[in-house]
């Protein structure tokens, strides 16, 4: 519904850290408002008698596709220390939630991220291209 509400008024939008987080699986908690980040203006706007915080960021954090960017935000939310700390079985969650698309974007995007975040990245690429060389059943 906030995608539908920023796309109307020609601003790109995607979830917060805490909320891509949660769900790529790599937080359990459950965010309590629901925030946005937009290329837009910053606002507060009402969707079914729900409040949705739109805070503005550069659109350069929104130059990624949606999953791959949802796994930058999130490893952002997470913060160095827990972004080490992920498990391989948190990885191949992230993998299996992410396109041939988003793999192509972080490869081509990775030099742009912090150095803290790229071995995050390198593994999530590395796990993808090791799902990608298994045969599928047919």
């Amino acid at each position: 519904m906030a995608k539908g509400a920023a796309r109307a008024r020609g601003a790109k939008v995607r979830p917060t850290g805490a909320v891509a987080a949660n769900a790529l699986g790599l937080s359990t908690q459950v965010p309590a408002r629901a925030e946005y980040i937009t290329d837009g203006p910053s606002r507060t706007i009402d969707l079914a008698g729900r409040k949705v915080t739109l805070k503005h960021v550069s659109p350069r954090r929104l130059a990624l596709p949606d999953g791959a960017g949802a796994l930058v935000e999130a490893l952002r939310y997470l913060g160095k220390d827990a972004a080490r700390a992920l498990t391989d079985t948190e990885i191949r969650r992230v993998v299996a939630l992410l396109s041939d698309t988003d793999a192509r974007a972080l490869r081509n995007a990775i030099h742009h991220a912090p150095d803290w975040m790229r071995p995050m990245i390198d593994a999530v690429i590395a796990a993808f291209a090791d799902r990608s060389s298994v045969p599928r059943d047919e």
